[in-house]
């Protein structure tokens, strides 16, 4: 870069040439090359200054290393899906009345299982045939009626009047007769002897003298026996009546 700098008379009267030009500064910018020229009583002095260094660019700061994406954290492993819980036994069908195997054991060889009979509306007058040492067991369930009873009457068929007979309520067909029931001043109601006519009365309600005490809800056994015919055969009538509160 060449400038001219003008230095008036005055000043160059109190500096030597050569001491003016050795330190010349000019704006903070150092002289490389300069002449002198004297014009009158004046002094000019051409210089050419150094290009000033251009200051280094400042480097770019390096770009920030993009932090490492985070890992994504593992998908938590879905928790193993429960077992499905055993699927509950069905409960025990209830026991089939008319099935005499399924609680009471092996059916006696002398025991014969007839058709059920409606408690709530039992039928009319029945003829039971009856051979010697033959059981007929008869099943029932009593209602949910805690006022409900009645009676069983078993009758002699004509010629069998003087024929003795057993009747008696069980829970397996012609098995021991329902226990009597100790809190009342009675004697096993629940089975009576007879010829011509033999009763059982029965009461679903609380324990009354006289009546056999069956549970409501209940599988039973109507038991009829001969205890000495000598024929082959020595039936019976059956009746069952109730109260009509069933």
């Amino acid at each position: 870069m060449l400038k001219k700098l003008f230095v008036p008379a005055v000043a160059a009267l109190a500096l030597a040439p050569s001491t003016v030009l050795a330190d010349i500064i000019l704006n903070g910018d150092p002289v490389s090359e300069y002449t002198v020229t004297s014009v009158g009583s004046d002094i000019i002095i051409t210089a050419v200054f150094q290009d000033p260094t251009d200051p280094t660019d400042p480097t770019d700061p390096t770009d920030p290393t993009d932090p490492t994406d985070p890992t994504d954290p593992t998908d938590p492993t879905d928790p193993t899906d429960p077992t499905d819980p055993t699927d509950p036994t069905d409960p025990t069908d209830p026991t089939d009345p008319t099935d005499p195997t399924d609680a009471c054991g092996e059916l006696p060889s002398n025991v014969t299982v007839t058709g059920p009979v409606d408690w709530a509306n039992p039928p009319g007058q029945t003829r039971i045939g009856l051979n010697r040492n033959q059981i007929k067991a008869t099943p029932f369930t009593t209602t949910d009626s805690s006022d409900y009873g009645g009676q069983i009457s078993i009758a002699a068929t004509t010629g069998t009047s003087g024929i003795q007979r057993r009747v008696w309520l069980s829970e397996c067909p012609g098995g021991e007769p329902i226990p009597f029931n100790p809190f009342v001043s009675q004697s096993e109601p629940c089975e009576d002897f007879g010829t011509s006519s033999t009763v059982v009365r029965w009461f679903q309600g609380p324990p009354t003298s006289g009546y056999c005490k069956l549970r409501k809800n209940y599988n039973y056994y109507l038991n009829i026996k001969n205890t000495n015919c000598s024929s082959g055969n020595c039936d019976v009538f059956r009746n069952l009546y109730n109260n009509g509160e069933s």
